[in-house]
């Protein structure tokens, strides 16, 4: 299952969704080949919300838009989903899947896999 959710947050129907609509053309200092970053911190929190039902949080938000602006959105995609908490929450065997009531109560945006 954690192969099928990293393909599809990788997509380009996700990207559209949870990504693209902050990608602008201001230039961050990203990395040749990849796309400028216009609000790099928005997109971070909406990769969260997607993949782990919650913000990002403020400690973790500067060493996530640094391997962002340098390695680009797969990179942190990967990270997420190989992570410890993607892990024990999920593990091998189950979706990440937030409640529409618990996201909007904890206000993530609606970019669900």
């Amino acid at each position: 299952m954690t192969q099928i959710v990293e393909a599809i947050a990788l997509s380009s129907e996700f990207n559209a969704k949870g990504i693209t609509p902050y990608v602008g053309t201001a230039q961050t200092g990203s990395a040749p080949g990849l796309p400028p970053v216009a609000a790099p911190e928005k997109a971070i929190d909406s990769l969260y919300c997607a993949l782990l039902g919650r913000h990002v949080d403020s400690a973790l938000l500067a060493s996530v838009r640094k391997d962002l602006v340098s390695s680009g959105f797969e990179r942190v995609i990967r990270d997420v989903i190989d992570g410890k908490e993607y892990r024990d929450r999920f593990g091998d065997a189950k979706v990440p899947q937030v409640s529409s009531e618990k996201q909007a109560a904890i206000g993530c945006p609606q970019v669900a896999l």
